[in-house]
């Protein structure tokens, strides 16, 4: 293995990602049931999964050192799930941060998913995806680029990754926070079982997020507005954008807090794996 592949496969990735997707926007032309909701969400994942699949049959290395699926103690899934909730409020700031300039894709996505009942969409978006997701960020990429020992460069590349992938600013930047804690527990425990049960809380948190999300900001989302502008047509005052803007700064001091805590917990996790190996 070497990063050199990680760079080419990402490459190539990439251009799957752009050209798939206007290859299928014809396909619904001429195939109206492909632009159903089911069809539409498992091609987005299809075509992150399946050009990693053809990069890992050119590349010289077993499948399990490309996709390393292993068990991880019972301890370490529960320091994980724990974790996870408290990166949580981490990528809440980030995501709020980025809608006063941008919109929220992943609730026009959501709009997209709703159509299906919740544990359709909860098994598409929330184990289907991460599933696919880490088996090629922090599987095949990032064990490519730590092939020479940089492993925590090779965290922050595939977060990197991670993020363009997504396409839009707005989960680019959370994307890119929550993968570096990703990759991080892919070095802590040498396998992706970790990241994908993270992944998989968090993207069903999501899920059912959307769900429970009031329509008419969805509506308004739906439209291209931003943060800014639907806080604006609610008719929000200087003094009023003031106490937001404060609140927004206590609530980051509050999240930073406790991510630190959840890589602290990845220290612990990465202890508890290594003892059990050894």
């Amino acid at each position: 293995m070497s990063p050199k592949y990680a760079y080419r496969s990402f490459i190539f990735i990439m251009a799957v990602l752009l050209i798939g997707r206007q290859v299928y926007s014809l396909v619904c032309l001429a195939l109206p049931f492909m632009a159903d909701t089911i069809p539409v969400l498992l091609s987005s994942q299809l075509m992150v999964i399946l050009p990693v699949v053809a990069c890992a049959c050119l590349t010289p290395a077993s499948f399990r050192e490309m996709f390393p699926v292993r068990r991880i103690r019972v301890s370490s899934l529960l320091l994980t799930i724990l974790a996870t909730v408290l990166i949580y409020p981490a990528v809440m700031v980030i995501n709020l941060i980025t809608l006063l300039v941008t919109t929220n894709r992943a609730v026009e996505i959501g709009a997209v998913a709703m159509e299906l009942p919740v544990w359709q969409s909860v098994l598409l978006i929330g184990i289907i995806g991460p599933a696919f997701e880490e088996l090629t960020f922090r599987g095949y990429l990032y064990q490519n680029l730590s092939a020479k020992g940089r492993t925590v460069a090779a965290c922050f590349i595939s977060a990197l990754f991670f993020g363009i992938a997504h396409g839009n600013l707005n989960q680019a930047c959370y994307a890119f926070f929550f993968g570096v804690f990703l990759a991080f527990l892919a070095r802590a425990t040498g396998s992706v079982t970790a990241g994908f049960f993270s992944h998989a809380l968090f993207n069903s948190l999501e899920v059912l997020f959307m769900y429970s999300i009031d329509r008419t900001a969805l509506t308004q989302t739906q439209q291209g507005l931003s943060l800014i502008d639907i806080l604006q047509a609610q008719g929000v005052s200087g003094t009023m954008w003031v106490s937001l803007i404060l609140a927004l700064i206590v609530f980051a001091g509050f999240a930073a807090l406790l991510s630190a805590l959840a890589f602290f917990l990845i220290t612990r996790i990465r202890k508890i794996e290594s003892a059990a190996a050894s």
